[in-house]
């Protein structure tokens, strides 16, 4: 019964949208205590996400293992050093941290880049131009992002203002990612892709507008 339900996209639109209302509301109960619940809503987001990829094969999974491992070394020199993305540290909305940083990050890397890639790929045919407008949205999608994860314990900078250098390192690596899942012509596609960015648009920007 429960696959019957997963292979159906309408009903796993459905159930992506319930865990994010059911988040408001958490957060509306709760306070910011109810966002350490954020590590099991990043899990059951990218199952469902890569469940629902029409082709896999070898080649793709390590794409896809690589972006994640890449996602997360990135940000384990960048809260490290300071270098990269600017000097931040990871609280304790993400859960469990290796280095200091959370290895579920690599997954959001993926999850972000994958579904914009996906996206984009709707209208453009050149590799390039995909991993482009895919770092460009997910840059737009971070500017909305930053504030409530900051507010909310997922993160924060020795500074007050969000620097520049960040969002430059975010369309960087976004890019990179991006172009790595496009080698070898891989088939890219899924029918959640767009949706899922839709409700994480709306979900953070809701949020924001009550800090």
């Amino acid at each position: 019964m429960w696959k019957k339900w997963l292979d159906n996209p309408k009903f796993c639109l459905g159930f992506l949208i319930l865990l994010h209302l059911t988040g408001w509301v958490g957060f509306a109960l709760l306070g910011a205590d109810f966002f350490l619940l954020t590590p099991l809503n990043l899990l059951l987001s990218t199952f469902i996400l890569l469940y629902h990829q029409k082709n896999w094969s070898k080649s793709l999974v390590w794409k896809f293992t690589t972006v994640v491992l890449l996602g997360f070394l990135v940000e384990v020199a960048g809260v490290n050093t300071g270098k990269i993305f600017g000097v931040y540290a990871y609280d304790q909305a993400l859960g469990f941290k290796l280095w200091g940083t959370p290895p579920l990050i690599g997954i959001n890397w993926l999850l972000l880049t994958y579904t914009g890639t996906v996206t984009m790929k709707k209208w453009l045919n050149s590799p390039f131009l995909v991993a482009i407008t895919t770092a460009l949205l997910l840059v737009a999608l971070d500017l909305v992002i930053e504030p409530v994860a900051i507010a909310h314990g997922f993160w924060h900078w020795d500074h007050p203002d969000i620097p520049l250098q960040n969002f430059i390192a975010w369309g960087f690596c976004a890019f990179l990612f991006s172009l790595i899942m496009q080698s070898q012509k891989e088939t890219l596609k899924n029918p959640l892709a767009l949706p899922f960015l839709m409700i994480q648009l709306v979900f953070f920007g809701v949020l924001h507008l009550f800090l």
